[in-house]
């Protein structure tokens, strides 16, 4: 392919941009967000108040895990 035609050091380096953006694509809690040393929870249904607030109950008490992303997801039809 392309990458081979421009030596090895750019084919490495696209091989970890593929590698980086497939997990990117993956379920939720994907490595990103790991390698950015964030605690991910989710996708919680940003309209049923009851389980949001829930879930912000607990990462309130979560002290020692340190920086927590909630993904909330929320429609505007809604």
């Amino acid at each position: 392919g392309v990458t081979k035609r421009i030596g090895m050091g750019m084919h490495e380096l696209a091989a970890k941009v593929d590698e980086y953006a497939r997990g990117m694509m993956g379920p939720p809690g994907s490595t990103l967000f790991e390698e950015l040393g964030l605690y991910y929870i989710g996708p919680v249904d940003g309209h049923n108040i009851e389980d949001l607030i829930s879930v912000l109950q607990e990462v309130a008490s979560l002290d020692s895990m340190g920086p927590v992303l909630v993904h909330v997801i929320t429609d505007e039809n809604q």
